[in-house]
């Protein structure tokens, strides 16, 4: 079990926020409910697929599922550089790294609401639409503070989205990317599961791409099941509000 203080989301969603990945090896009854709730008042709990006695406690304690968390992979060697739609997208596509404050205000600008519809923030009535923008801008700046990668995504000479990600031991870690509203719905949205392999032509050490997406985004999942990558871990996440 692994239990992380997510103190950094106080500034985000004005609540304060622990995180908890439990394996099949764990027990409900490993965590103390009353002192967590009294601690915390918005709890997310992650726990391994096939374990639905563990999500009848869950449920029963007034933990609601809202997601399914996919781990995925791919390696660069491994794309169809034959493939139709990804040589047309690959040519016409490029990424430009975002190098100074001024441009980092101009791409947290170019996000909007409805870029995040799928996101558990956006769809929990507890929450919505405004905080999941603030969420994810709040994390994009403080990211890029710490010097992680943040590009735009470019087609055809346009600055259509962007992608956040970090490279260790030659694997790309995909941690948040986008196609800006006003592109959308343009046949735009094979970038979003490119962009790694994208940044590996301005990378030569990046070999691996790694990236987790909800099973509540439907076209981005189908996109990377189009490009074959694997599926390495699945966490079904329940979460609740503590209203107190």
């Amino acid at each position: 079990m692994k239990i992380t203080d997510c103190f950094w989301e106080r500034a985000n969603l004005n609540r304060d926020v622990v995180e908890i990945v439990m394996w099949k090896s764990d027990s409900i009854a490993d965590l103390d409910f009353d002192v967590l709730e009294k601690k915390y008042n918005y709890i997310v709990i992650k726990t391994e697929t096939n374990d639905a006695e563990k999500y009848c406690q869950l449920q029963s304690l007034g933990y609601v599922f809202i997601e399914s968390q996919l781990s995925i992979s791919k390696r660069i060697n491994q794309f169809d550089m034959n493939d139709r739609l990804i040589k047309r997208m690959i040519k016409y596509s490029s990424i430009k790294m975002v190098t100074d404050e001024m441009e980092l205000d101009k791409l947290l600008a170019l996000m909007t609401e409805e870029m995040f519809t799928t996101d558990r923030i956006y769809i929990d009535k507890n929450f919505g639409p405004q905080w999941s923008l603030n969420r994810y801008r709040n994390w994009i700046k403080t990211e890029y503070e710490r010097k992680t990668n943040l590009c735009w995504m470019i087609f055809n000479g346009e600055k259509v989205g962007f992608r956040l990600y970090k490279v260790v031991d030659g694997v790309y870690h995909g941690l948040l990317g986008g196609i800006f509203e006003e592109y959308q719905g343009k046949g735009l949205g094979m970038l979003t599961s490119l962009g790694g392999y994208l940044c590996s032509q301005n990378d030569s050490n990046i070999k691996k791409i790694e990236t987790k997406i909800s099973s509540n985004n439907m076209e981005v999942l189908k996109l990377y099941n189009y490009l074959d990558f694997r599926i390495d871990n699945i966490h079904n996440v329940f979460v609740k509000v503590i209203n107190n």
